[in-house]
């Protein structure tokens, strides 16, 4: 559990200095909303550490000065929180280890660097600590819905780019995992119905292109899939009358259009012309 402490006295000149060869990882916590703010690093103690902030706030122009000014001029202080305590040699890896971690569950720090007084470098080891501090937790964003503007900004970044997997393929390794991660779930649009609004955009953006799978074949595999699949169930059509509408449709789109299955001979009236030439010889 961290250990947390208030805001001291004003006037207060207390230090205690703990041993020359550790250094104290801390967080600044804002009261309104318990969140972490700021991660820091400090040889002196957290209360003294946590005064000189709040004395130097007024000297300095950044994230961090300008949060804390805010909260003064509430009447209120941050929290101070032990996070971990470290040798001075590896202070720099500490520091970048919780900067990273509370940036990647979402945390609005006011760090203006990603810690060590340098930019952060993922090192094997600093990526196999995230790992294990982020396993068995679930997603900081997990439920909330994205708002209007934040989805505003994701489609005008994305606008013009290629979609990311655009002429790659997944290996086969992955493909086993997105199979074994999806088995007996439903569809998430299952049920679903699309409006009339989402079906008019669909179909504008479909509007003159050619289907994906025009002039493919399927294999002998995959036809003999799909007739097991539809072994013993009803014609989908089987009951149901189109609309006028949805017949002068149909009608329209193949006018002029050579019947696709002209001079094609079926199996079942291959079947029966057999038949039909054996019972003419007997």
């Amino acid at each position: 559990m961290l250990r947390q402490h208030g805001r001291r006295p004003m006037g207060s000149s207390f230090l205690n200095m703990p041993p020359e060869s550790a250094t104290r990882i801390y967080a600044l916590i804002d009261p309104r909303d318990q969140s972490v703010r700021y991660v820091g690093k400090t040889r002196q103690s957290l209360k003294g550490r946590l005064n000189g902030h709040v004395h130097d706030y007024h000297r300095k122009n950044n994230p961090c000065a300008n949060w804390l000014k805010k909260l003064i001029r509430m009447g209120m202080s941050p929290i101070i929180s032990l996070l971990e305590e470290v040798p001075t040699e590896i202070w720099q890896e500490a520091e970048q280890f919780w900067i990273a971690y509370f940036r990647s569950i979402g945390a609005r720090l006011t760090n203006s660097t990603s810690g060590g007084d340098k930019d952060c470098e993922f090192t094997p080891e600093l990526r196999k600590r995230l790992s294990e501090a982020h396993k068995g937790q679930r997603a900081w964003n997990k439920g909330l819905p994205a708002s209007p503007e934040s989805i505003a900004r994701l489609a005008a970044g994305r606008q013009g780019k290629p979609h990311p997997m655009l002429g790659k393929k997944h290996s086969p390794e992955t493909l086993i995992k997105l199979r074994a991660s999806h088995m007996g779930q439903s569809p998430a649009n299952k049920g679903h119905k699309a409006s009339l609004e989402v079906r008019k955009k669909i179909s504008l953006a479909h509007m003159g292109q050619s289907a994906w799978n025009k002039g493919m074949k399927m294999s002998a595999e995959h036809c003999a899939k799909l007739s097991a699949a539809h072994m013993g169930k009803p014609n989908l059509s089987k009951g149901k009358k189109r609309s006028p509408e949805v017949g002068s449709k149909i009608s329209a789109a193949k006018k002029g259009k050579p019947n696709p299955n002209k001079g094609k001979k079926y199996k079942r009236h291959a079947l029966i012309s057999d038949a039909v030439i054996q019972l003419s010889l007997l």
